[in-house]
C-alpha cells in the first residue's frame, strides 16, 4: 500500500502546488504564514516540517529561523521532495534540508527541534501509524516546544 501511495504522490508532485492553492483558496500563502506564526520559531532555532510535501511550509519557516537556523522537511516520496529541493534551490535556502522518511519514523535525536509543523498531511496517517507519528513528535520537540498541526477538517476525536 505504501509503494502505491509513494507513486501516487511522485507522480502528483508536478502538479500538486497548483492543485493545493485552488483546493485551499490561499493564493496569497497566508495559512503556510499563518501556521509558521504559532510554531512560533525564531531567528537561529531549529525546525520540523512532517509530510512537508514540495516544502511550501518549510520554505516558509526557513525565512523565519534565518541563515543561523536550519529547517528540516521529511517526506515520503521521492518526487515530492525534488519539488522541494528545486525550491529551495531557486531560494538559495542553505538553512532548509530535505530527507525522504515517515513521520511514525523520525530519523532524529531526542528533544532536537524548537517547532515541528504539519500541515494538511497529517490525516493520511492510519490507525497506528498516527498515533506513533505524535509520539515521535513529542520524542524530537524540544520541552518549550509547540507542535503546530492544520488539516482540511475538524478531527472527530
Amino acid at each position: 500500500m505504501d509503494s502505491l501511495r509513494r507513486i501516487y504522490y511522485d507522480l502528483f508532485s508536478k502538479i500538486y502546488d497548483f492543485v493545493i492553492r485552488l483546493h485551499s483558496r490561499d493564493m496569497a500563502g497566508s495559512l503556510r504564514r499563518f501556521i509558521v506564526d504559532k510554531a512560533r520559531v525564531s531567528e537561529g532555532d531549529k525546525a520540523l516540517d512532517l509530510c512537508t510535501g514540495t516544502g511550501s511550509v518549510a520554505v516558509e519557516m526557513a525565512g523565519q529561523v534565518g541563515e543561523n537556523g536550519l529547517v528540516v522537511g521529511i517526506e515520503f516520496s521521492r518526487g515530492m521532495i525534488e519539488k522541494a529541493k528545486e525550491k529551495a534551490f531557486r531560494l538559495n535556502l542553505k538553512q532548509l534540508h530535505l530527507v525522504q522518511a515517515y513521520a511514525n519514523q523520525l530519523p532524529f535525536k531526542n528533544s532536537s527541534f524548537n517547532g515541528v509543523t504539519c500541515s494538511h498531511a497529517f490525516y493520511e496517517l492510519k490507525g497506528k501509524k498516527r498515533t506513533i507519528a505524535i509520539d515521535e513528535v513529542a520524542r524530537v520537540l524540544r520541552t518549550d516546544g509547540r507542535f503546530c498541526l492544520m488539516e482540511h477538517a475538524k478531527p472527530q476525536k
